[in-house]
């Protein structure tokens, strides 16, 4: 009896020093270490609605089978009291929850945060601020900073535009290679409303100038006084020329944002300011998400794109910069059902999940919609609680069992959005000789390797060497 008592104090204190130790190895979180018995996991569905009421019917459905709520705004980033209402009730269900802010509300997150109580800040993951950043910079308008004196503007055509306050006008670098300058004119005697002179200089040496809205007196005087700037000169203006340029203002810019929601003070009070896990979700760049200072990106598949090339960028970028990653189940279809079977969606979870994406989340919105549950049919709660209860209640099934074997290794710098072979780069330039050599490479190794291939970009900062079993570089040949 005492030998096995004896035997029962070694194997306990063995026990102890085992915990100890691996106590140390937590999950690193930018605010505070992880809590012992948090979750190395979170399955979560968003909200983006405007009803309390039906947050809370959302929450209720959803618990049981779920451990993350995503709060999305929308109406409510001015209404902290809405927010937290909803939080507290998810975290009543046992639940931890991120909350969406939009990246032009920067000064409202820490409005925000200053209201949360230690229980909820507790088990607040952090703030979702803003989203699809890399793919707006391909697909649509968005402003860009880039350390310039002046405002640039990236247009969905590709045309970029700087404004010269201090000249009183604009400069539009049009994708035809045309380039107009935009000059505001002084109200006069005949003007009908403001008006403006427009100079374009063409590819071809031509320049043209007219005056909008037209004045006879007005474009005599103008085209008289007028001297024409030179081609050099207005395109040493062009804050754009390169991939590079291209890159730094991408990521200069959501990097201001997320600066400004961390430290910009309250105008009116002083209040404590509170740094925070940055979440956003893309459906491409997502290395510059990170570049830019975001923690954790949510890449966005059921968009039809490639699922194991995505799960190879997302992951990719994740490991080499020592981030975290997810999938935001998104629309398959841009009209109703919008989200795929809930068997297509349940095989998303499972690979992105054996993959090691730390947070999968299920959007749940579409205008208009009028459903008690948004857009999410009991087909996709079904596929919800299936996945909690065979994949990440079993212990069999191993979170992060699908390891990168091989990298691929792109050019710096190369915002190529690489969902087809004609897509852009950058949102500004058409595909060029690298392109295609790229494309024959990433499908040849995604057919080699499918989800074990991560996906990166050349970069000093973020060597690849030692870290894969295979490297291969974008022009390397067989």
């Amino acid at each position: 009896m005492l030998r096995k008592k004896h035997i029962s104090i070694i194997c306990l204190t063995i026990v102890a020093i085992i915990a100890i130790v691996f106590s140390g190895f937590t999950f690193y979180h930018p605010n505070q270490s992880r809590q012992p018995g948090e979750p190395t996991f979170y399955l979560g569905v968003t909200y983006c609605g405007d009803s309390v009421a039906e947050a809370k019917q959302l929450i209720d459905k959803v618990k049981d089978y779920t451990n993350l709520f995503v709060l999305q705004t929308g109406t409510w980033e001015r209404s902290p009291e809405k927010i937290n209402a909803v939080c507290t009730y998810a975290v009543d269900a046992g639940m931890h929850f991120i909350v969406y802010f939009g990246s032009q509300h920067a000064s409202e997150v820490n409005d925000w945060l200053n209201t949360l109580t230690p229980s909820l800040e507790q088990k607040c993951l952090g703030v979702y601020f803003g989203d699809e950043m890399g793919g707006k910079m391909l697909d649509s308008n968005v402003w860009l900073s880039g350390r310039t004196p002046y405002s640039i503007n990236k247009y969905s055509n590709g045309t970029v535009s700087i404004n010269l306050s201090e000249a009183g006008g604009n400069v539009l670098y049009q994708k035809d290679g045309s380039i107009v300058v935009q000059k505001f004119l002084m109200p006069q005697p005949g003007d009908n409303g403001s008006t403006s002179q427009y100079t374009t200089y063409y590819p071809n040496g031509s320049i043209t100038c007219e005056i909008q809205p037209y004045n006879k007196a007005r474009y005599e005087i103008e085209n008289t006084n007028a001297t024409p700037l030179s081609l050099p000169e207005i395109w040493s203006q062009q804050p754009l020329k390169t991939y590079d340029e291209a890159a730094q203002a991408f990521t200069y810019t959501y990097n201001w944002s997320l600066h400004a929601a961390s430290f910009i003070p309250h105008p009116n009070k002083e209040v404590e300011i509170k740094n925070f896990t940055s979440f956003t979700s893309d459906y491409a760049l997502y290395w510059f998400d990170y570049i830019s200072g975001c923690d954790v990106v949510l890449a966005e598949i059921g968009w039809n794109q490639s699922l194991p090339q995505d799960i190879g960028l997302a992951r990719g970028a994740a490991t080499l910069q020592n981030k975290s990653w997810g999938a935001m189940i998104t629309w398959k279809y841009t009209q109703p059902p919008y989200l795929d079977s809930g068997d297509a969606i349940y095989n998303q979870m499972c690979i992105a999940y054996q993959a090691g994406a730390k947070y999968i989340v299920v959007f749940n919105y579409a205008k208009g919609m009028t459903e008690p549950y948004g857009i999410l049919q009991e087909e996709h709660f079904q596929a919800l609680q299936r996945f909690w209860n065979d994949v990440v209640q079993n212990e069999s099934v191993v979170h992060g069992g699908i390891k990168a074997e091989a990298v691929l290794v792109l050019p710096h710098n190369y915002g190529w959005g690489m969902r087809n072979p004609q897509d852009n780069i950058w949102g500004l330039w058409q595909p060029d000789e690298k392109a295609p050599v790229i494309w024959s490479q990433l499908q040849s190794r995604i057919a080699q390797y499918g989800t074990k291939l991560d996906i990166v970009y050349e970069d000093s900062a973020f060597p690849v060497q030692g870290k894969y079993q295979q490297i291969y570089y974008w022009n390397q040949t067989r």
